[in-house]
């Protein structure tokens, strides 16, 4: 008896050791910025979460590791400098780094983290928060390391390529430091979407760009995109400037397309100071997003299996709506697939429901608003149904209008990037 039991320990041990050594190893930086001792409790409770120690095996920091990472600051702003983390990254033999930045602001801070993966550059996501005291932190961990863990399992090779350039500050009244975190905190949008592979800042795009400086060319010139192009290995570069008008700055941003050199998507958004900008830089790459998504959805569209409706038309209805936003997102995909959404004989019905509430947590002076979306497309002649939809977003701010306002822009994205292939696939599988 004895025996068999040293044998089960024995075959316990192995299957963790197994376990561990196939899991990714993961390394997490200090977090720069803000003195005193937040950032190196931040990490600590970050490497404590239960879904980061089942998903990853988390490496320890060396001495060696900890003087360069103080020393480097990952520039100016935190933890831009990809070619900093990477280096990092193998000298701790790690296949993900997470690092973050801590930026004052008056009375509150905004941590911001983003997971890089080592071999690769890419980032691939991050998250930021604002709070105004280190306990609110742990509210917080829960679901910044839920984005994480998801987002490292997911299959980016299939993604197209975007490269993310330094935004040029073109005005002298514009807050430099505030501009560099409003840049990262677009960037960090985008690689949530899950639309691009995001390639954050490298010296190799530094020098693309520095050479057509010295040149007199933009960043936005057709030469300087192709070099970032060819550098990097992306399809799309994002790049951008940041102004100002009078007492407002105006905060620029661009979609190019690497081979052409045309403009995938664009859009400017207007601030006065960071605080307001954060808010802006999620309505922003909504757009972007919306904008490159609609052009990628009619390329789809014009090859794929639906042709069999093109002409139809499909009524939509929204319960609990906001100024048509859920309806004209849905109609925009739908119009995208050649179905009309004015008609007035409807072949399809859309019925969606939202569920619109504020969420408040402990200690917490943030204003959350939770939207729980459910969408059902039906056949009007049978009345079976085609597909089903749903999903649910959260989104938070000072003041509920503003809370509720980011959740919806978090839903339109949302809708834009997931309902195509979810229609398309029902509309092939009717032609069938």
């Amino acid at each position: 008896m004895k025996k068999y039991i040293i044998l089960l320990f024995i075959l316990l041990m192995t299957a963790s050791v197994f376990a561990q050594q196939q899991r990714p190893r993961l390394a997490i930086l200090p977090f720069t910025g803000a003195g005193g001792s937040d950032g190196e409790t931040i990490a600590m409770l970050l490497g404590n979460q239960s879904d980061l120690r089942s998903a990853f095996t988390t490496v320890a920091r060396t001495s060696n590791v900890e003087a360069i990472a103080r020393e480097q600051e990952f520039q100016s702003s935190g933890f831009t400098d990809s070619d900093t983390i990477a280096r990092l990254g193998r000298q701790m033999n790690a296949d993900y780094v997470v690092a973050g930045h801590i930026l004052q602001l008056g009375r509150s801070r905004i941590v911001m983290i983003s997971i890089v993966h080592v071999e690769t550059f890419q980032q691939i996501a991050g998250d930021y928060k604002e709070y105004t005291d280190i306990t609110q932190i742990r509210a917080y961990l829960p679901d910044m390391v839920r984005r994480i863990v998801t987002a490292s399992r997911q299959d980016t090779s299939a993604r197209p390529r975007i490269a993310v350039t330094p935004f040029n500050v073109l005005s002298g009244r514009v807050n430099e430091r505030d501009a560099d975190v409003l840049s990262q905190i677009l960037s960090i949008e985008i690689a949530n979407s899950g639309r691009y592979m995001v390639l954050p800042r490298t010296s190799t795009i530094q020098s693309a760009i520095a050479e057509q400086l010295n040149q007199r060319s933009g960043i936005t010139d057709p030469d300087t995109i192709r070099r970032i192009g060819v550098a990097t290995n992306a399809n799309y570069v994002l790049a951008g400037n940041i102004t100002s008008l009078g007492q407002i700055n105006i905060f620029l941003a661009q979609i190019i397309n690497v081979e052409t050199g045309e403009l995938l998507a664009g859009g400017d958004e207007e601030y006065r100071e960071i605080t307001d900008g954060l808010e802006k830089m999620r309505t922003l790459a909504n757009a972007l997003l919306l904008a490159s998504s609609s052009l990628h959805i009619q390329g789809a569209s014009s090859t794929g299996a639906s042709n069999r409706y093109q002409g139809m038309s499909a009524v939509i209805t929204v319960t609990n709506d906001r100024a048509n936003r859920v309806r004209n997102a849905f109609a925009s995909v739908l119009n995208a697939q050649g179905l009309e959404t004015s008609g007035n004989v409807p072949y399809f019905r859309l019925e969606v429901a939202l569920d619109v509430n504020e969420v408040t947590f402990p200690g917490n002076n943030r204003i959350f608003c939770r939207i729980e979306l459910s969408a059902n497309l039906i056949n009007i002649a049978t009345g079976q149904s085609v597909n089903s939809f749903g999903f649910n977003e959260r989104g938070g701010h000072t003041t509920y209008v503003n809370a509720e306002n980011a959740a919806f822009i978090l839903v339109e994205r949302a809708i834009a990037e997931r309902y195509p292939d979810v229609l398309q696939q029902s509309l092939s599988s009717l032609s069938r």
